[in-house]
């Protein structure tokens, strides 16, 4: 459980390729919300999934669609 929401959560971030991720962004948020059970069994792969999606709108938000698709 504990590297199926990074890895799910990358795996989205490479389905995608060019311009805003917006798709990408939207899938990540509902793997996200869809986590709760990741939430009480490995807290900290949940932050960090959070993190990363955190850091990819920042970036998206920046226009550095690359960058927020790697993230």
């Amino acid at each position: 459980m504990r590297r199926i929401l990074p890895l799910m959560l990358m795996s989205l971030a490479l389905a995608a390729c060019g311009g805003p991720p917006t798709k990408t962004l939207t899938e990540a948020q509902t793997a996200i919300n869809g986590a709760i059970l990741a939430k009480k069994c490995a807290p900290e792969d949940y932050a960090a999934a959070e993190r990363m999606y955190a850091k990819a709108q920042t970036l998206s938000a920046q226009g550095k669609y690359d960058e927020a698709e790697k993230a």
